[in-house]
């Protein structure tokens, strides 16, 4: 950050890896996010890597749990281990069969969730109970992303069915993460949450085999 800027209310937990390589500054939804990188490309780069922690995030579980998901107004993904789209841009995944992730841009959204559901709720089918999500948010993405993943996950991306809005519950280089594989402006990109205290590594891990396949970091603007 430059001096005298006025310091953001949230830190991403990459920032001090990102910070490594950004050399201007911006923030979104209150938080530092980098605004251009030395490495960044000129041209499309054949894999790069975007930070996305600055999007808000809650959790629920329980008995009663998909059907507070309707009754919340969210689209109710429609199997265990998929994901359905947002109005907004957001997602919300059904992890098994009775605990979800919702992840957005609007905050208003997300608190609304989260002061809904408070300490817990009583549906007919059991409990709702809220779940601290804190994650780290990072996509993968360009032509050469599964070459990248093929050296950090056992998981075959390239026979993953895309449309199918698939939710993978994975290990990426040692690190728990879940993997939303989606389709953005035509081309298949992998979102990815993680624990906050192990995104460091995966960050650093991940952007330095992108740079081998001729890769870069990428804004979020």
């Amino acid at each position: 950050m430059t001096s005298g800027a006025i310091m953001p209310e949230r830190v991403s937990p990459v920032h001090a890896v990102v910070a490594a390589t950004a050399t201007r500054w911006t923030t979104r939804n209150r938080m530092a996010m980098a605004a251009d990188f030395a490495d960044m490309a000129r041209t499309a780069p054949s894999v790069w890597l975007m930070d996305v922690s600055h999007r808000f995030r809650f959790g629920f579980k329980g008995a009663g749990a998909p059907a507070w998901c309707t009754a919340q107004g969210l689209t109710l993904p429609g199997a265990p281990n998929t994901w359905a789209q947002m109005q907004g841009g957001g997602l919300v995944g059904r992890l098994a069969f009775t605990e979800f992730y919702v992840e957005h841009e609007d905050e208003a959204l997300v608190t609304r969730l989260t002061d809904a559901l408070g300490r817990g709720v009583q549906m007919p089918a059991g409990g709702v109970y809220p779940v601290h999500r804190r994650d780290a948010g990072m996509v993968l993405g360009g032509a050469r992303a599964q070459d990248v993943l093929v050296q950090v996950c056992n998981v075959n991306f390239g026979a993953v069915d895309v449309g199918a809005m698939p939710l993978i519950m994975t290990l990426v280089v040692g690190v728990a993460v879940t993997v939303f594989p989606m389709i953005e402006d035509g081309q298949t990109v992998y979102r990815m949450a993680c624990d906050p205290t192990f995104a460091p590594h995966l960050w650093s891990t991940l952007a330095e085999i992108a740079a081998e396949c001729g890769g870069a970091s990428r804004v979020t603007l």
